[in-house]
C-alpha cells in the first residue's frame, strides 16, 4: 500500500512539474515571440516593447507571472494591509484574504532568517511560486484519493484519475496554479476537505473550512456542504447531546480565523467588514443575486466594443449554471434508485457546494475573474459523474485535445494583454 502512495506522490510531482515546464514555455512563445496589442478606446493598439529584454527571457520567472493580484498578494507578503481609514471609492487591498501571503511572509523570513539575506521582493516571489507548485502536488495526490472514495474504479478505466488530473490543470486558465496566487491553495483545501469530511473526520474538516474561509472569499460556499453532511451522516454514530455540541465547536473552530482576520482589518481601518465592502470598488458595481450576467447585460453594447474578451466569461458562466443544472436533474432523477445511500449523500454534497458555488461566483458584481473561479473546481464539476458514468471515453479524449488548442488560444490572449516591461 505504502509502495502504492508513493508511486503516486512521484506521479503527481511528474505531472505537475510538466504542466510546470508547459506552461513556462508557453509564456516565454507568447511574450518574447508575438507582438502584444491592447485596447484603447475602443481601438487595437500595438504596444512597441513588450517583448523587448535585456536578458534572456529563460532567466526571468517572475516578470512573466507577477501579474495581476500577484502584485497585490506580493505587497502583502511584504508589507501588509494598507493602514487608513475605510474608503470603497478606490480599490484597495483589504479584499484579499490572508492565508496564502501570510504563509509566504512566513517562510520567506524563516529563510531570510537562515541564511541572513534581507528577504526582497524577489524572494517573496520564488517562495510562492514554490508554495504554489507544492500545493498543487498535494491537491493532485489527494485528488487520487477522492476519486477512490466516490467509486471503485475497475482495472479498464483506471486512466480516469490521469484524465482528469490532466483536464483540469490543461483547463484554459491553469497557468494560475503554476503562479502567485491562491489557487493552488484554494484547490489543495478543497481536496482535502472533501476527503476529510467523506471520511467523517469532522473537526479536521471544520479546521481546513476556517483555513478556506481565509484564503478566498468564495469559501462561504463549503459552510452548508459541512453542515448537510455533518448532520445526515454525523448524528448516525454520535449521541443527540454530543452531537449538537460538537456542531457548535465545530462552528467556533470555522469561524474563528475570519473574526480574526476581520478584527485586525478594524484595527488598521476601523470597518470591521472591510474586506467585504471594498469589493464593490472591484467589482465597480453593487453584488446582488447574479449581478454579474445582469450587470454585463445592462452594459451592452459598451461591453462588447470595448472587451470584446469578456465574452469568454460570459460563456463561461453560462456554461456553469448548465452544468450545475444538469447535475441537478441527474441527483434527482437518481434519488432512491441506488444500492449505496452514501453514493446519493456524496453527489448531494458536491451539488450543494457546485451550486452555492456558481452563484457566489455570479453574484460578485463581476465577470472578470470567472475562468480563474471555474478552472479551481473543473475537477469537481467532472467528479459527481464519476458515480454513475465510466468517464473515459473516446469522446473524453477528443474533448481534452480541444481544450489544449483552447488553452493555449485564451493562454496567448491573457498573456498578450498583460505586456512586459523590464525596469532594470
Amino acid at each position: 500500500m505504502y509502495k502504492t502512495y508513493l508511486k503516486w506522490l512521484v506521479i503527481s510531482f511528474i505531472i505537475v512539474a510538466s504542466s510546470f515546464i508547459i506552461h513556462y514555455l508557453f509564456s516565454v512563445f507568447v511574450v518574447y515571440g508575438l507582438p502584444s496589442y491592447n485596447h484603447e478606446n475602443g481601438k487595437i493598439q500595438h504596444i512597441e516593447g513588450s517583448f523587448v529584454s535585456r536578458e534572456s527571457p529563460i532567466t526571468h520567472i517572475q516578470p512573466l507571472w507577477q501579474k495581476w493580484d500577484s502584485n497585490h498578494y506580493l505587497i502583502i507578503a511584504k508589507e501588509g494591509y494598507e493602514r487608513l481609514k475605510f474608503e470603497n471609492d478606490r480599490v484597495h487591498n483589504w479584499a484579499f484574504f490572508p492565508l496564502y501571503p501570510l504563509l509566504v511572509r512566513w517562510i520567506t523570513k524563516f529563510t531570510a532568517i537562515l541564511t541572513g539575506v534581507i528577504p526582497e521582493d524577489v524572494h517573496f516571489f520564488r517562495i510562492g511560486i514554490i508554495l504554489s507548485n507544492f500545493f498543487l502536488v498535494g491537491a493532485v495526490y489527494l485528488l487520487r484519493d477522492l476519486i477512490f472514495m466516490i467509486k471503485s474504479l475497475q482495472e479498464k478505466n483506471k486512466n480516469t484519475i490521469v484524465d482528469i488530473v490532466l483536464l483540469f490543470i490543461v483547463f484554459p486558465t491553469g497557468y494560475f496554479f503554476h503562479m502567485f496566487y491562491t489557487e493552488s491553495l484554494y484547490l489543495f483545501l478543497t481536496m482535502l476537505f472533501f476527503v476529510f469530511l467523506f471520511r467523517h473526520y469532522y473537526r479536521s474538516a471544520a479546521f481546513v473550512v476556517s483555513l478556506l474561509l481565509v484564503t478566498k472569499f468564495i469559501a462561504l460556499s463549503f459552510i452548508p456542504v459541512y453542515f448537510y453532511h455533518y448532520y445526515y451522516e454525523g448524528r448516525k454514530t454520535t449521541h443527540s447531546n454530543i452531537f449538537f455540541m460538537n456542531g457548535f465547536i465545530n462552528f467556533g473552530i470555522i469561524i474563528s480565523p475570519i473574526l480574526v482576520f476581520f478584527t485586525h482589518l478594524y484595527s488598521i481601518t476601523g470597518n470591521f467588514f472591510a474586506a467585504v465592502d471594498i469589493q464593490k470598488a472591484w467589482a465597480k458595481a453593487p453584488p446582488f443575486f447574479l449581478s454579474s450576467i445582469v450587470h454585463y447585460v445592462a452594459s451592452l453594447p459598451y461591453t462588447i466594443i470595448h472587451w470584446p474578451d469578456m465574452i469568454l466569461n460570459v460563456i463561461c458562466a453560462l456554461v456553469l449554471l448548465l452544468l450545475c443544472l444538469f447535475f441537478l436533474w441527474k441527483v434527482i432523477s437518481r434519488k432512491g434508485k441506488t444500492s449505496n445511500p452514501k453514493t446519493y449523500i456524496i453527489a448531494e454534497s458536491f451539488l450543494i457546494y457546485l451550486w452555492f458555488y456558481v452563484l457566489i461566483v455570479l453574484s460578485s458584481g463581476s465577470l472578470v475573474s470567472v475562468f480563474r473561479y471555474a478552472n479551481v473546481n473543473i475537477a469537481l464539476f467532472l467528479l459527481p459523474f464519476l458515480l454513475w458514468w465510466d468517464f473515459v471515453t473516446p469522446k473524453v479524449r477528443f474533448l481534452m485535445y480541444c481544450m489544449f488548442a483552447l488553452h493555449f488560444l485564451f493562454f496567448s490572449y491573457y498573456l498578450l494583454q498583460s505586456p512586459i516591461f523590464y525596469s532594470y
